[in-house]
């Protein structure tokens, strides 16, 4: 897949409801030569890992990153784009 777009979306503890409107709203864009790189920058933040399963079960485009440890907000988005396509 060569994408046209990378998405980053960098969560930590957001709510439920605001990561899945975050989500929903880039999966229902019309453009879909897309990536969408999520990085959950909280790994023990294991609620919000059982929602991106459940996304990257039905779009193939959903990446997840899991760094090991808190990096912010900038750094997160870094480690991103060194993943982007």
């Amino acid at each position: 897949m060569n994408p046209k777009v990378s998405v980053i979306i960098p969560c930590y503890n957001e709510p439920e409801d605001v990561f899945r409107r975050s989500v929903e709203s880039v999966t229902a864009q019309t453009l879909k030569d897309i990536e969408i790189i999520i990085v959950l920058d909280n790994p023990d933040n294991t609620e919000l890992r059982e929602i991106i399963g459940d996304y990257q079960r039905v779009f193939d485009n959903i990446l997840l990153l899991t760094p090991e440890k808190n990096l912010g907000r900038g750094n997160a988005r870094n480690l991103a784009i060194g993943s982007a396509q």
